[in-house]
């Protein structure tokens, strides 16, 4: 006996988004057991993309999941990948790949799991920031060498959290970072954003933890994944309230002095920084002092000069919704971003739009490349400006894109 299920992708439209099939055959007192079965997504060719960019099926060599994906940079004509599987079972690789042919060219086994948050191109070197140790990769995939934490790091995060009655972190540990001559670490804790010198073991207060005043549940902003920037004359980090973002601190290591900015998205995190020229935040919620102007704005801070600039969009699309970090990439002297419009009565009609930013000029090209109906995330963006991107609205409509 065959049985067929459909699924519909919503009882509105009534399409058939997937078929379930079972092979059932009776027993002797005429009940069924199950023999086999598999389940089908169906074609229904809601898919449309337009723009000047080149597609391609899959990357050629790769088996995993493409959200998994992390671009961390180039060499030499490839993009430098991390693949960071969810499961932690599994070793993360790094990946080196054609963009050409969009082939898997080079692939290292790191031998441990970690996230993509965890590892960046560090001057001229792939750095894993792992909790007892640093993983330290050339760009080519191979050499590899180990670099030995402080030993008043590695107390600071093998400390057990704390928490108080309400949940709040006592005992908090923000993640660090580490400077591409290794002679500097920056790390946060419940006191705040600091700085470690092992030339001279010394180790100094950058930025303090944000006290707040006038709640009775939180007592702190804490500040989250430092990262050097501005070629390590800075560090910014990402100030963490009640379950969000709620702005950064950049700090100048010359001048010793540091900046809060009060503008965050709620995914908003230091740790995606991935170049470390500024970070760009898309149709953000402007809230100054805390209090909410009912605005929506795109604003680039450029880590150089520490000034925030507002990016004027022809047409930002949808606001009000969360921004996550696979809908923008700044790269070296380009950034990308995902504006999207969105239909309620039918996904089929949703819209995805991949703009691209000059970083030097601020200039926007809008709607370079339109995606209809699928979720659409962007990979990286490489150094002369081209967009790489995925989009998938089920396994059999999906594929993978780099613009012209």
């Amino acid at each position: 006996i065959t049985a067929v299920l459909v699924n519909f992708d919503s009882y509105r439209t009534r399409r058939v988004e997937k078929t379930r099939t079972y092979i059932l055959k009776p027993r002797q007192d005429g009940s069924l057991y199950f023999v086999s079965g598999h389940q089908e997504y169906v074609n229904n060719n809601l898919v449309r993309l337009e723009g000047n960019y080149r597609r391609f099926d899959k990357i050629a060599g790769f088996e995993g999941n493409l959200s998994e994906l992390s671009m961390l940079g180039e060499n030499d004509g490839r993009i430098i990948f991390a693949n960071t599987p969810y499961d932690k079972n599994k070793n993360a690789t790094l990946i080196l790949l054609n963009p050409a042919s969009m082939k898997l060219e080079q692939e290292l086994d790191t031998g441990v799991n970690f996230s993509r948050t965890d590892v960046r191109l560090n001057g001229d070197k792939i750095v894993v920031c792992l909790n007892d140790k640093i993983i330290v990769i050339d760009k080519s995939l191979k050499e590899r060498a180990e670099v030995s934490l402080p030993q008043g790091l590695k107390d600071k995060i093998e400390r057990e959290p704390q928490y108080d009655q309400y949940g709040f972190p006592d005992v908090y540990f923000g993640g660090y970072d580490v400077s591409s001559d290794f002679k500097r670490f920056v790390y946060a804790d419940e006191q705040g954003l600091k700085l470690i010198n092992i030339a001279d073991s010394s180790e100094i207060l950058l930025a303090p933890t944000v006290p707040i005043t006038g709640s009775k549940l939180l007592k702190n902003y804490y500040h989250s994944s430092p990262r050097f920037v501005a070629d390590g004359q800075k560090v910014i980090s990402t100030l963490l309230g009640y379950e969000s973002a709620v702005g950064y601190t950049l700090c100048n290591l010359e001048e010793g002095t540091y900046r809060t900015y009060d503008f965050a998205s709620e995914a908003a995190s230091t740790a995606f920084i991935r170049y470390d020229t500024g970070l760009l935040e898309i149709n953000t919620y402007i809230r100054p002092n805390g209090k909410q102007t009912g605005e929506y704005k795109t604003l680039f801070l450029d880590f150089y000069t520490g000034e925030v600039k507002e990016i004027e969009l022809k047409d930002p699309g949808e606001t009000g919704y969360i921004v996550f970090p696979e809908a923008c990439y700044v790269g070296l002297d380009y950034a990308a971003f995902i504006t999207c419009e969105f239909d309620d009565n039918d996904y089929a009609n949703n819209m995805s739009y991949l703009n691209r930013l000059n970083l030097k000029t601020l200039a926007v090209e809008d709607k370079i490349v339109t995606v209809k109906a699928a979720n659409t995330s962007i990979l990286g963006v490489l150094a002369d400006g081209r967009i790489l991107f995925w989009y998938s609205l089920n396994p059999s409509e999906e594929g993978i894109g780099i613009t012209e």
